[in-house]
């Protein structure tokens, strides 16, 4: 029997430990981890992308999960880890550009998986390279996605503390799948 991974989607504004948490989970699962294809893009570019270039990150950002998803199958793997998912595009879409085309399709996605979690900003905020704003763009941006997920009804968990903490109350809620 070939089932399909569970997907963990990690949430959070700019620097709230999404990528430290996606490399414990990776290991600690284990699982396949899908790195932000934001940053990706804005290396490769040397720039952040522009308001028409935002439906690229989301394509970019479904198709690394994709290729994640059926890597996970063929390796028997329970879990697919997302750094990041459509979500936060199309949340930063708005939050920049005023632009919500991107959110129907964004959040028919983000009700797919088994975990959205959130990453609290109460992590000190670190400078980045071209992708991060400083501490107010991220008080911003999580407020809307907080505000996004409860309008919307989406199921999320709230994931707080020391590295080590997230990281045990994250496998506390991957235990409960069995």
């Amino acid at each position: 029997m070939n089932l399909s991974p569970r997907i963990i989607a990690l949430l959070g504004a700019e620097c709230t430990g999404k990528s430290t948490l996606c490399a414990q989970l990776r290991a600690a699962l284990p699982a396949i981890a899908v790195p932000e294809y934001l940053r990706q893009w804005c290396a490769e570019r040397k720039r952040t992308p522009t308001q028409a270039e935002q439906r690229q990150i989301i394509a970019g950002q479904l198709a690394a999960e994709q290729d994640a998803v059926s890597q996970a199958r063929t390796n028997g793997m329970r879990w697919v880890v997302l750094d990041s998912s459509p979500l936060l595009t199309a949340i930063y879409s708005l939050e920049y550009f005023n632009d919500n085309t991107l959110l129907p399709e964004a959040l028919a996605e983000q009700r797919r998986y088994a975990l959205s979690l959130v990453l609290a900003d109460d992590i000190v905020w670190v400078a980045d390279g071209i992708q991060r704003d400083g501490p107010q763009r991220r008080n911003a941006v999580q407020r809307r996605l907080l505000e996004l997920l409860t309008h919307e009804q989406l199921n999320f968990q709230r994931i707080t503390g020391s590295s080590t903490q997230r990281l045990e109350q994250v496998l506390r809620l991957t235990a409960q799948f069995g």
